[in-house]
Order: structure tokens, then C-alpha cells, then sequence
């Protein structure tokens, strides 16, 4: 696999599963699915596809550290919650923000190289070595799954 598909394929993967992660959470913070309108699920969904991407915004700088941290999104967020207190939907989309930028590190964390969670305070690598980010099985298996649950709560019936 050349290297911008693999970069290509992470980046869906990625997408992917914050999609899946902002379906299935989002009756939890809303307070169920009869509360969720179209747009709240839209706005969901694509805040937190932006979140799922922007940590490799740090591939040619300090990758895994400057943006692969908790610090960084969570002085993100507080300030545009600041900046939007009082625009419901921006609220909601930098919440969304939030848990997709989270579910990136988490997907990252899963590989051999891991993350660096408490980066500038700790250089300390999180890491469950399950594997590589640039793996092809993994991808396409995390990929698929995400895709499962994005159907199964759009409620569409999944064949193989």
C-alpha cells in the first residue's frame, strides 16, 4: 500500500468511527432518540468527523504530541463554548468536536505506536499495541464495524 492511501484509509477509519461513536452516544446526551431532531444528528455527526481529523493536523510537527493530548482539545473547547455560550447549535457542534477529537486518540491509542495523552506534562506513551495505524486488515476492520453501527442505529438492515 503506497503511503497517501494509507493516510487516505486512516482518515476515513477515523471518520468512520466518530460517526458511529456520535449515533450511538448521542440519545445518552441528549436524552434519548425521540429528542433528536435532523439537524442535532446532522450537526452530530459532522462535528464530530472534523474532530476525528484534526489531530493528524501534527503529522509533519510533533506528531502524536502536539494535538494527540488531552491538554489541547480541552483548552479548544472550553474557549468556543465560551466564544458560542448561548448559540445552542454551536454549543452543540463544539461538544461533538470534542468527542470525535477524543475518539481519534482513542482509535490511536489502540496501535503500536500509541499516544501521548498528558503531553507537555508527561512523555509517557499510551498504548495497547493491538496494531499498526497503517494496517490494512485493522483499517478495513474498523472501518466495517463502524459502519455496522452506523447502520444498525439508523435502523438498516445489514447483510454480508
Amino acid at each position: 500500500m503506497r503511503r497517501g492511501d494509507a493516510i487516505a484509509l486512516k482518515r476515513v477509519t477515523h471518520v468512520l468511527f466518530a460517526a458511529a461513536i456520535a449515533l450511538w452516544l448521542m440519545p445518552e446526551v441528549i436524552g434519548g432518540l425521540e429528542h433528536i431532531t435532523e439537524l442535532a444528528r446532522a450537526v452530530a455527526v459532522l462535528s464530530s468527523a472534523a474532530g476525528s481529523v484534526i489531530p493528524d493536523a501534527d503529522l509533519r510537527f510533533k506528531h502524536r504530541k502536539a494535538l494527540h493530548n488531552i491538554l489541547v482539545p480541552l483548552v479548544l473547547v472550553f474557549a468556543l463554548s465560551y466564544a458560542f455560550h448561548g448559540i445552542t447549535l454551536a454549543e452543540l457542534a463544539v461538544a461533538w468536536l470534542f468527542i470525535g477529537w477524543m475518539s481519534h486518540i482513542a482509535l490511536d491509542a489502540i496501535t503500536v505506536r500509541g499516544i501521548y495523552l498528558f503531553y507537555p506534562f508527561s512523555k509517557r506513551v499510551i498504548k495497547i499495541g493491538l496494531c499498526r495505524s497503517d494496517s490494512l486488515p485493522c483499517n478495513l476492520v474498523l472501518s466495517a464495524l463502524s459502519l455496522v453501527l452506523i447502520a444498525l442505529r439508523a435502523g438498516k438492515t445489514v447483510v454480508f
